[in-house]
């Protein structure tokens, strides 16, 4: 027998215990239902704040909430938006049991979730941040899965975005826009058309089997920081997947933390990263990372044409300034008098929404 699955439902739930009782009960069941959505957010303030936060931020009157604490790391959410003429409310909970960290909980629809839920806390950024994974983090992040579930896992298929490039339209083998990959080893396939594409990486949908080929764990991981669960025992994907994601999400924080120039010993260091394509950038790519840029931040464009692409850039809401340069297939960045791990990880996502995913690594300082 399915459980009643709806937003109202969550009342029931009262402590960390009935919520794992709940969500273990739904989603070991074989009946149709809507996924459990867990977004992983990085924020330091207490989730009682948020009500005086819209009261004093005019951009946020289309929005109100309801915070109910539960226990001492556990909240239910209720929040409502005026979009239009329509008026969307729905039920989530906060979990804030791992410090520096929040787990929205929510079996929501994908429209509440999208321009409610995501909508709201990325207009409350740099308070509360977004964590980002293009392929190659979400590829390595299954694996983490697979070996803490012991099991073997599958790639059931890709959500893809893939734009032309364009010094390339003599390939007329794929149009541009976004895909679903199904296909065997469809992520050889996605390195094959990076090529000749700029990919970037939506949703990668997986399944976590034992050694007789029953499905332990059903979930798609998405480049924002959120993992939906379609099959599984919550308790088991709280501990392997929910915690794995905060855990990695630590080890990319370290990678963006403590970038800004230093002085030691009255010498001036910087800590640049840089983000490699395979092929080399273009002309037309550069104009509309020019572009893009500009319109999310203060930016000063120094050079941009051939061979190379450098600009000055500034976070205005956070106040973290970057300098980017692009030579070559290679986007390097450089966080200046301040760069915070939430804007520098912020920038680079938004370097990638143009460039489509890259290879991150290190430089040595300069």
């Amino acid at each position: 027998m399915s459980v009643p699955f709806a937003p109202e439902t969550f009342a029931q739930i009262t402590d960390r215990f009935s919520m794992s009782q709940f969500f273990t009960k739904i989603y070991t069941t074989r009946s149709k239902r809507p996924s459990l959505k867990a977004i992983v957010l990085q924020s330091k303030i207490s989730p009682e704040l948020l009500n005086d936060i819209i009261i004093k931020r005019p951009d946020l009157d289309d929005f109100k909430i309801d915070v109910v604490k539960l226990s001492s790391d556990l909240y239910r959410i209720s929040l409502t938006r005026k979009i239009g003429e329509g008026i969307f409310n729905g039920i989530f909970l906060l979990d804030i049991s791992n410090y520096g960290s929040w787990v929205v909980l929510t079996n929501a629809s994908n429209y509440y979730v999208n321009h409610v839920i995501e909508s709201f806390y990325d207009k409350l950024y740099p308070k509360i941040s977004r964590i980002y994974f293009n392929l190659e983090q979400m590829e390595k992040f299954v694996n983490i899965i697979k070996d803490e579930y012991g099991g073997k896992s599958t790639f059931r298929g890709f959500t893809i975005i893939r734009n032309k490039r364009v010094w390339k339209l003599g390939n007329e083998k794929y149009s541009s826009g976004t895909f679903n990959l199904w296909e065997e080893n469809a992520e050889e396939e996605i390195k094959k058309q990076s090529l000749d594409y700029n990919i970037k990486i939506i949703r990668l949908n997986f399944s976590i089997k034992d050694k007789y080929d029953f499905i332990l764990l059903r979930a798609n991981i998405s480049r924002k920081g959120k993992c939906s669960l379609l099959y599984g025992d919550f308790n088991n994907y709280y501990y392997n997947v929910i915690l794995k994601i905060i855990d990695y999400g630590i080890t990319w924080r370290e990678f963006y933390s403590e970038r800004e120039r230093s002085l030691i010993n009255n010498e001036i260091l910087l800590n640049p990263f840089s983000i490699t394509y395979p092929e080399k950038i273009n002309m037309i790519d550069l104009k509309k990372l020019s572009k893009h840029i500009n319109n999310i931040y203060s930016c000063s464009i120094i050079h941009n044409g051939n061979p190379y692409f450098v600009a000055n850039i500034g976070d205005y809401q956070e106040g973290s300034s970057f300098g980017v340069t692009v030579l070559g297939n290679t986007v390097t960045i450089t966080p200046i008098t301040k760069g915070t791990v939430e804007a520098t990880w912020k920038l680079t996502e938004v370097v990638q929404q143009v460039l489509g995913d890259g290879l991150i690594s290190n430089i040595n300082k300069i």
